[in-house]
């Protein structure tokens, strides 16, 4: 394929092309961060209803599993979306317009890509301690305990009672 060089001005069909690839391939990387969030989610719940049997750990570290493949399908679709960046910032069509795919100097660091790689790390750490969690410590979320925990907290948890009065079409 010949690529313009820098010195001409690429056609509006090819910078359309640029943009199209670009876009769907963004589109496909949101489309596998909202498909890791629902995997966590069910992940989450599996393991929180079933945290008393031997099946628990099971489920999260197959959950941890499946956040690390779908963390490197991520990683792809980043690499195929980025394939064309520098032609595309090097032709801007109008400069009006400041498109550019690049994220200002000041912000190097906080890009979404960073984001999406701690996230997706916090999710594997958090899949692999409540793993180790549900297989050595099983009834460390037994609702009694929970409960003590919550008496520790407040200790006249107990006593407490909230009264509520509603009044409708009171005149005095």
């Amino acid at each position: 394929m010949n690529l313009p060089s820098t010195q001409q001005k690429p056609d509006s069909t090819f910078f359309q092309a640029l943009m199209a690839h670009y876009l769907h391939q963004d589109n496909i990387l949101w489309n596998q961060i909202r498909t890791l969030i629902a995997i966590q989610a069910g992940v989450l719940a599996a393991g929180y209803a079933l945290r008393n049997g031997t099946l628990s750990p099971i489920i999260m570290l197959f959950g941890t599993m499946l956040t690390f493949l779908l963390l490197l399908f991520i990683l792809k679709s980043e690499q195929d979306r980025d394939v064309n960046r520098q032609i595309m910032d090097e032709h801007k069509i109008d400069p009006r317009a400041m498109l550019s795919t690049s994220p200002p100097c000041w912000r190097k660091w906080a890009t979404g890509k960073n984001l999406i790689r701690v996230v997706v790390i916090m999710f594997i750490i958090l899949d692999m301690m409540l793993a180790a969690l549900y297989q050595w410590a099983p009834g460390f979320f037994h609702s009694e305990n929970t409960c003590s925990a919550i008496q520790r907290l407040v200790p006249s948890s107990k006593s407490l009672v909230f009264s509520f009065e509603f009044r409708v079409g009171d005149s005095s």
